[in-house]
């Protein structure tokens, strides 16, 4: 974290469960190595156009996938600061001062709706959703040092 305190991201079990799939130690999954991440979405914008019968989306960038996260939360009845810890964010003012519970109970539930809320996505009809083939994102994005 920029703040240099730890963030604990307590991932559902269906994240956990793609994490431990993948090969272990020839890429990243999560980290701050920015060339993988701009590489991932170079391959990813060109498979989404592939797709689309050659239509590129508009212009997005991997913030736009935090600020998905974040919305996505409130909507799923998240309470807000607790939607803003799961994104990293610290408490603010008198909170950060006076309040030293980690939330992590809270934040665990926060990440288990969003993982059941991309569930029901995915599980749409086939034809509202194209599954990605694996490597379709490169290999800094298909496999990474397993968890734990």
């Amino acid at each position: 974290m920029k703040s240099g305190e730890p963030h604990v991201v307590p991932l559902a079990p269906a994240a956990l469960a793609i994490l431990q799939v993948l090969p272990a130690g020839t890429g990243y999954v999560l980290n701050g190595a920015q060339i993988h991440y701009a590489r991932a979405k170079h391959r990813l914008d060109r498979r989404v156009a592939m797709l689309n019968g050659g239509k590129a989306l508009p212009h997005w960038t991997w913030h736009d996938l935090r600020r998905t996260f974040r919305t996505g939360l409130s909507r799923l009845g998240i309470a807000p600061h607790i939607a803003e810890l799961a994104i990293g964010h610290r408490q603010g003012g008198l909170h950060r001062v006076y309040d030293l519970h980690r939330f992590d109970t809270e934040k665990r539930h926060a990440f288990n709706a969003w993982a059941a809320h991309v569930l029901r996505i995915v599980a749409s009809p086939a034809d509202v959703v194209v599954p990605l083939r694996p490597g379709d994102l490169g290999a800094e994005w298909s496999s990474a040092p397993r968890p734990g």
